[in-house]
């Protein structure tokens, strides 16, 4: 039994926490735990930058894991442009699989639709002091067997994305 958490990030000594933004994104990683006799164990640091959301998902045996993250940087300098990525298993850990350069992912999530395994970014959330509105694509991602990579299939037009919902309801496909 494994428990990921998704850190956004990690205090930075000295700096006094005034918001949600206050710390250091490019530290943090994702954390995985297992449990042990003693209770839950920190087994493995997945380096991720912002993390917002982890999801994971069995597919035909191959376990993976999707990390969203939403921006890197030491506060007070963040930006919102980072990579989100999938992990596999193997050996005993997770192993970097694939990365996407996101900006502002909130939200993973995976869905095996047709056979075929799925994989869906909210993005959007993005740090704008310049008053600008972010024109944001959540994307889309299906594996490729053949390629054995995740290709895109599609980019959803979103702005501050902070979720998205695949389901199957009378065998048709929606996202919400």
């Amino acid at each position: 039994e494994y428990v990921a958490v998704a850190q956004l990030s990690v205090k930075i000594p000295g700096l006094k926490v005034t918001n949600l933004n206050s710390g250091d994104r490019d530290l943090a990683g994702t954390k995985i735990y297992k449990k042990m006799p003693q209770g839950y164990v920190l087994v493995q640091t997945l380096d991720t930058r912002g993390s917002e959301d982890v999801y994971f998902y069995d597919y035909h045996g191959e376990k993976f894991l999707a990390v969203a993250s939403i921006g890197q940087g030491k506060y007070p300098h963040l930006v919102s442009t980072t990579k989100s990525s999938i992990y596999r298993w193997h050996g005993g850990q997770f192993k970097l699989f694939q990365s996407f350069d996101l900006e502002g992912a909130k939200h993973a999530v995976m869905q095996v639709i047709h056979d075929r395994l799925y994989v869906f970014f909210a993005t959007g959330v993005t740090i704008n002091d310049s008053g600008s509105v972010p024109s944001q694509q959540s994307p889309i991602y299906v594996l490729d067997p053949v390629e054995d990579r995740f290709t895109l299939v599609q980019g959803i037009p979103t702005y501050f994305a902070y979720g998205m919902d695949p389901f199957i309801l009378n065998d048709v496909v929606y996202l919400s």
